[in-house]
């Protein structure tokens, strides 16, 4: 496993929540190597039908917007290429991989860390892990909400951060941890057993 703080972050901006039904029109990611963003994706994505106004209202994307977009199909390679050998993070990461999933086959996006799993064992007293309340937190000030690039940027931001905080723990907390997550077949406890080495 390469360090904890080189990987790549990814966001989507779909145009639902459920990943059989609706489509991704956004898709955003930076790679991070050594703490440092050091290469971005960024590609609007045409689907098949309108996207729901409600969507528009949030994100900004509309339909005008990405008419002259490639479709998910052909979106999909490059975004492979950008995230091969890298591990992969997200905010809420699940709902992510399920579209990615979906579009590029199971086999083709592994498993993911979420940031929320993280903050949830680092900010036990944390009222909500939303990637608002972890801004807030942090003290952050993102470009734009809501777009899968800026949020792909502040979750790797955040992610260096619980890093830094998870650094700082006693060996004792780790050896811990790395016993309770022992059990789970998870990506998290990778992160754990890179602090010990």
């Amino acid at each position: 496993m390469k360090s904890p703080d080189t990987f790549v972050c990814v966001d989507l901006e779909t145009t639902g929540l459920d990943p059989k039904q609706c489509e991704i029109i956004e898709i955003g990611a930076v790679k991070v190597e050594n703490g440092k963003i050091t290469a971005e994706f960024a590609e609007l994505v045409k689907p098949s039908h309108p996207i729901p106004d409600f969507i528009t209202h949030l994100t900004g994307i509309t339909d005008k917007k990405v008419r002259k977009a490639r479709s998910i199909e052909e979106v999909i390679p490059p975004f492979l290429d950008f995230v091969s050998g890298y591990k992969l993070l997200g905010q809420n990461v699940g709902f992510d991989v399920a579209f990615l999933r979906k579009a590029a086959g199971i086999g083709n996006i592994d498993r993911a860390i979420d940031n929320i799993q993280l903050a949830r064992i680092l900010l036990p007293r944390l009222p909500s892990y939303s990637l608002d309340s972890l801004i807030d937190f942090f003290n952050l000030v993102p470009e734009n909400r809501h777009r899968a690039l800026d949020d792909a940027r502040i979750t790797a931001i955040i992610f260096l951060k619980l890093i830094d905080m998870l650094r700082m723990v006693k060996v004792s907390f780790l050896d811990e941890m790395l016993r309770m997550l022992s059990a789970t077949d998870g990506i998290l406890k990778d992160v754990f057993e890179a602090q010990l080495l």
